[in-house]
């Protein structure tokens, strides 16, 4: 079972982001657009996890949830990984999502890999066929 923590966006927040994203005009491309309800921050990664894990690994999170407290994160900036997710970044106080986030990955019912990136907070909006979406110069 392929799973993942994250964090949800207020609706007021995916208000904001709707208005801004409902002026944005394609191109050519096609992009596939991420259904509002399926906007997250991901804060985990834990690939397969067998069946049997679930029970333990969301009692773990749910001690992790409860040591931390609220988020003041807001949206800030775009961007593309690799031309094919379109990305809006998350901004604020920082520290205590990418603590969460570490959290999160330590509560993994599997040893993780010590070349896992860092957590680099954004939410996806858009997904495409390679080459499709084009940052601006410099920025990938």
């Amino acid at each position: 079972m392929r799973l993942f923590t994250a964090v949800f966006p207020p609706e007021a927040v995916l208000d904001h982001l709707d208005l801004a994203v409902h002026g944005v005009t394609s191109t050519g491309a096609s992009p596939r657009w991420v259904p509002r309800e399926n906007r997250h921050i991901t804060l985990a990664f834990y690939a397969d996890v067998p069946e049997g894990a679930v029970d333990e690994l969301s009692e773990e999170l749910a001690v992790v949830a409860a040591k931390h407290g609220p988020l003041d994160l807001g949206l800030r900036g775009a961007g593309s990984f690799g031309g094919r997710v379109l990305w809006v970044g998350v901004d604020g106080d920082l520290g205590p999502l990418r603590e969460l986030a570490q959290d999160c990955l330590a509560a993994s019912p599997r040893e993780v890999p010590e070349d896992v990136k860092p957590h680099r907070p954004h939410l996806t909006i858009a997904r495409a066929r390679a080459g499709q979406v084009r940052p601006p110069r410099g920025r990938d």
